[in-house]
């Protein structure tokens, strides 16, 4: 089986299911912050991209980024992902807001490489920006990231 979702790769699926795994772990110590399906789509360009928050930006694919934010990110398959990390009871669903669970913790734990490092830091790049802007400024956030990649300002 290559498709886990219409027109969605395998490892595509699956690195998505990492990342949103990772963005729900980086929110843990944040008990407060209410952390919807809505952020976490948000949140995981940032995650996607951790370039975006690097010196790594010339080197990058623009065409990638501006399919997946203008396009709109796949709703379906962030649903999929959601709910098979529920199913698995990584992650838990309660009072509009996900709480990594510990078996969610223990197969991060087990996933140390450097993929998961680039993760982390923009996991703290997300934690001390941009969670403190609104869902309006993200999404100008992004769209001016990625106009300016475009335009070679980065």
């Amino acid at each position: 089986m290559t498709e886990m979702v219409k027109n969605i790769e395998f490892f595509d699926f699956y690195l998505t299911l990492i990342r949103v795994l990772k963005i729900v772990e980086i929110f843990k110590a944040k008990e407060k912050f209410h952390l919807t399906g809505k952020k976490i789509v948000m949140f995981d360009f940032y995650m996607r991209f951790p370039f975006m928050t690097e010196e790594e930006r010339k080197r990058q694919n623009f065409d990638e980024k501006y399919a997946f934010y203008f396009m709109k990110p796949n709703y379906s398959l962030y649903d999929a992902v959601l709910s098979i990390l529920v199913s698995k009871k990584m992650i838990s669903y309660s009072t509009n807001t996900y709480h990594i669970e510990q078996y969610g913790e223990k197969a991060l734990k087990n996933m140390e490489c450097e993929y998961m490092s680039s993760l982390s830091k923009a996991g703290e790049y997300i934690l001390h920006n941009v969670i403190k802007m609104s869902d309006k400024k993200i999404n100008e956030d992004i769209i001016d990231r990625s106009k300016n990649v475009w335009e070679g300002q980065y």
